[in-house]
């Protein structure tokens, strides 16, 4: 073994160890650290909910004695729309289902809206019970995300 033999060994280590890492930083990337269509489409899914969190609260903090049927109706359709990109953007089949009841909920409540009568007493009994019931899947739903945006 010569003189020269030793330093060369230790350039081949130094040009492996720094292969590996180079390899390792782009797996993690690439596989763990939101490179992932999985990892993407929770990110979306957290961006879609986070947009939506204030109207959908403001939703089911109406007042059935102070809200027409006109405007539960277009606030019903304003969620309904917003749902339909957090539907998009989910792959767990839980929040998935759990939406689309919500969606159902909304669809109705839009439904009684619209056949909503003359008489106050039967416009507001049936938007409470649309509103209650919105407001009991929408706090599922939240439950849902909440724990995998956290």
């Amino acid at each position: 073994m010569g003189p020269g033999a030793l330093p060369q060994r230790k350039r081949r280590g130094r040009a492996r160890g720094t292969s590996l890492v180079a390899l390792t930083a782009t797996i993690l990337l690439v596989g763990g650290c939101g490179g992932s269509a999985d990892g993407e489409r929770a990110s979306q899914l957290c961006a879609n909910y986070d947009e939506i969190v204030a109207i959908a609260d403001d939703f089911t903090q109406l007042d059935a004695s102070e809200t027409s049927a006109d405007e539960l109706r277009a606030a019903a359709v304003d969620l309904r729309d917003r749902l339909d990109a957090l539907q998009e953007s989910t792959s767990s089949e839980r929040i998935a289902e759990a939406l689309s009841q919500l969606q159902q909920s909304l669809d109705a409540a839009r439904q009684r809206a619209a056949e909503a009568g003359e008489k106050a007493e039967d416009r507001v009994a049936s938007a409470e019970e649309s509103l209650q019931e919105v407001s009991e899947k929408w706090a599922r739903v939240r439950a849902m995300v909440n724990d995998r945006c956290d």
